[in-house]
């Protein structure tokens, strides 16, 4: 029969303590690397819709200069004029009695 000491024990304790952590950074690592990928490839098709945003705009303008569309036009005259407001003539407001501390701090 084997006799195991506490120190035998507690190396054995700190040994799979450190391949545990070891293991884990590992994984860890990895999961990181697929993260990047994944990141890299989102820019690449953010990048993509920014790129046929673009054309289809240019697309839009050379279409509309073909049929003579003027978009400024358009656009101003959707713009509505304001409306002018009856002005309304206020009567005077009557002068109230000022309090007491406020005549005192003139007072000062």
């Amino acid at each position: 029969m084997v006799n195991l000491t506490s120190g035998d024990i507690t190396f054995a304790v700190t040994v799979g303590a450190v391949v545990g952590i070891i293991w884990a950074l590992k994984y860890l690592i990895r999961l990181e690397q697929k993260l990047l990928n994944v990141e890299v490839h989102v820019e690449h098709i953010v990048d993509q819709l920014r790129y046929n945003e673009l054309n289809i705009l240019d697309e839009q303008y050379k279409i509309e200069e073909k049929l003579g569309i003027n978009t400024a036009k358009k656009n101003s005259k959707s713009v509505k004029k304001p409306v002018k407001k009856k002005v309304v003539k206020k009567t005077a407001k009557k002068v109230t009695k000022k309090s007491s501390r406020s005549v005192k701090r003139k007072r000062r």
